[in-house]
């Protein structure tokens, strides 16, 4: 058999199972949306700004870009984070804290970038749930305050990010709340820009935090490794089980 098809033959278990667990739901989902009666298809499936595409009505192919980077940035969090939890899995001896810390992470940015889509504190719990926008202000508060749990792992990472990170949240709250308009004048297009600035700072920071916690959790593999000991150092003492220390 040539090696190219030996090659394809070896992956032929890997194809099969992406396309039942993965390809085939998808499709499911898709014919799902399809036959449902009660939202047009083009409305799931056109783009929101093809929708609103309009030169002659100055309604341009940028709208809401700084908006939609920062969704992208919330997501690329949340993948480096889910990514770093499953690579935990895959070590002989994983550290449950490191994982769990990563997968809390990635789940509660997760969340955050839903919100941020969805418009989900905005519109959909507050109008369509009748649930209160303070309440889910509330929640979020909550697993916020879930971090406090890994405290001695946040402790060893860079949590200075992390709460200059909490800290910009918090101003763009205040601001969409009218917190700071009340207190500094801050009206009009002056407003909005302080609001949308200090979440765009919120993002950057949440995700320079998730990346290197990530790669400096990774570094470590195991609990028993102190967090700041390089990979070099580690390898040597493995293969080197009678040095003396």
């Amino acid at each position: 058999m040539p090696p190219l098809f030996s090659r394809l033959y070896k992956q032929a278990p890997l194809l099969r199972t992406v396309i039942l667990a993965v390809l085939l739901p998808v499709t499911v989902v898709y014919l799902l949306l399809a036959a449902q009666p009660f939202v047009p298809l083009d409305v799931l499936l056109r783009d929101t700004n093809a929708e609103v595409y309009d030169p002659q009505g100055n309604v341009m192919f940028y709208r809401g870009a700084l908006s939609n980077i920062g969704i992208l940035l919330w997501w690329t969090s949340t993948c480096i984070c889910a990514f770093a939890a499953f690579l935990f899995g895959t070590f002989k001896k994983p550290s449950w804290v490191g994982k769990a810390f990563l997968s809390y992470l990635a789940v509660f940015t997760g969340l955050l970038a839903l919100d941020d889509l969805f418009m989900l504190h905005e519109e959909v719990f507050p109008v369509r749930l009748g649930v209160s926008e303070l309440a889910l202000y509330a929640g979020y508060g909550v697993l916020a305050a879930g971090l406090v749990g890994f405290l001695p792992l946040l402790l060893e990472l860079d949590f200075a990010l992390l709460g200059l990170a909490l800290g910009f949240f918090a101003l763009s709250v205040a601001g969409d709340k009218g917190v700071l308009r009340v207190l500094f004048d801050l009206r009009g297009p002056t407003g909005l820009l302080f609001e949308d600035l200090a979440k765009m700072l919120g993002i950057v920071c949440w995700l320079i935090f998730s990346l290197r916690s990530a790669v400096q959790l990774l570094r470590t593999k195991t609990a028993a490794v102190p967090l700041y000991k390089s990979a070099e150092t580690v390898q040597t003492s493995s293969d080197n089980p009678h040095r003396s220390t």
